[in-house]
């Protein structure tokens, strides 16, 4: 993989995160204190920060904490990088789409 595909990974990620927090209903605050992670890291995370040095054990507890199979979310996050324009905002336009027009349904 290489940086620029990582970085667009992680920018999926942290908007399909973000996505399902809100449609949670859930703040920023909420969540990082349900997963002990603080509010700075979850917004990291989310805004696909290359920064962040997101630990898989951190993504697992946000995904059950969203309600979410851990490898839904991951998969939500390739999809989401595979469908967006190859651009930095690519994944976080996806997620807002997805946003207006509901979530997607798993085929399982």
């Amino acid at each position: 993989m290489s940086e620029q595909e990582a970085r667009d990974f992680l920018s999926a990620l942290g908007a399909e995160i973000a996505s399902w927090r809100r449609r949670r209903r859930l703040t920023r605050a909420q969540l990082a204190a349900e997963v002990d992670l603080s509010e700075t890291t979850i917004g990291r995370i989310e805004r696909g920060g290359t920064d962040a040095a997101v630990a898989t054990s951190d993504v697992w507890r946000i995904s059950s904490a969203l309600g979410l199979s851990f490898s839904d979310l991951i998969g939500r996050a390739e999809e989401a990088e595979r469908l967006a324009p190859a651009t930095s905002g690519g994944a976080q336009a996806a997620a807002r789409r997805e946003d207006e027009e509901g979530p997607r349904l798993s085929e399982e």
